[in-house]
């Protein structure tokens, strides 16, 4: 039997105000989201945000964004000798082998995640073509998760809280000034850039005039690690490191290895995705 969490967002799914289609397109469309309906297809409030502690002592490679590169992935965990992997979310879809990635990570006992756009795509397809089977026809290849996959999906934090590194583990970004439970979940997975209105920053996930990336303006306690801006590829701020290097894209798969800040990256075996082309296997 379905859990009562994935019949409450499959609800969320079908119903007329679902913006489940706009979910790997940008913040814009996400706002529409009402806040109740949120909390039916996210985590509990207080499961959206983890701290992992225990870890001083420990090699914590934090990886960037995978979407499904699993020959890749295997080659980097090899030259990372990490006691604990955090992934920042987007670690299927788009790429060539999605199954073998999600049933590895999920095998994988001394490792972290969190949720990412692609995450979210996933779930949205994967309800949606039960009642339509037409819907995203290029990403089928969910008709094939199981429940516990989807059930793992759901359960994804937005942030992972790392005090013994000062760090903090995010998909997209957070906006500054802002407290973690403040944050708007859409935010945390799709927010590239900032916008300055009325004296306040405002998350955008386009290059709109006069946005920045927000990442080359933070300035919080915590040095953030995140991933979902391959068109930046690495970003080494002062306060804030972008690692989606673009792996499905042909260009490299990034992990940073603290607690000195290494910098592994591989390069990709193939274009899996052309950039702009929609993925899925």
């Amino acid at each position: 039997d379905t859990c009562p969490m994935l019949a409450r967002v499959f609800a969320w799914l079908k119903s007329a105000q679902s913006p489940c289609r706009s979910l790997s397109r940008g913040a814009g469309r996400a706002m529409e989201m009402p806040l109740e309906l949120q909390q039916k297809i996210f985590p509990p409030a207080e499961q959206r945000h983890i701290v992992l502690d225990g870890l001083k002592d420990k090699r914590v490679a934090i990886i960037g964004d995978v979407h499904g590169c699993f020959d890749e992935l295997q080659e980097l965990l090899g030259l990372c000798e990490a006691d604990h992997l955090i992934f920042v979310g987007d670690m299927i879809n788009k790429g060539p082998k999605n199954f073998e990635t999600l049933e590895y990570i999920r095998s994988l006992s001394n490792a972290t995640f969190i949720r990412g756009n692609h995450e979210d795509a996933v779930l949205a397809a994967y309800f949606t073509r039960k009642s339509d089977p037409t819907f995203k026809a290029h990403m089928a290849w969910v008709d094939g998760l199981k429940d516990e996959d989807v059930a793992w999906l759901v359960a994804l934090p937005f942030t992972i809280t790392l005090p013994e590194f000062d760090s903090l583990v995010v998909h997209a970004g957070v906006v500054p000034e802002l407290p973690l439970v403040e944050q708007l979940p859409h935010h945390m997975t799709t927010m590239r850039n900032l916008l300055t209105q009325d004296g306040k920053y405002v998350a955008t996930s386009k290059d709109e005039e006069g946005s920045v990336a927000w990442a080359s303006v933070w300035s919080g306690k915590h040095h953030v690690y995140f991933g979902h801006d391959a068109k930046r590829k690495l970003q080494l701020h002062p306060r804030a490191t972008g690692l989606d290097s673009g792996c499905v894209y042909g260009f490299k798969l990034t992990a940073c290895v603290l607690p000195g800040r290494d910098l592994i990256s591989i390069d990709a075996k193939a274009v899996h995705c052309p950039p702009g082309q929609r993925g899925g296997e």
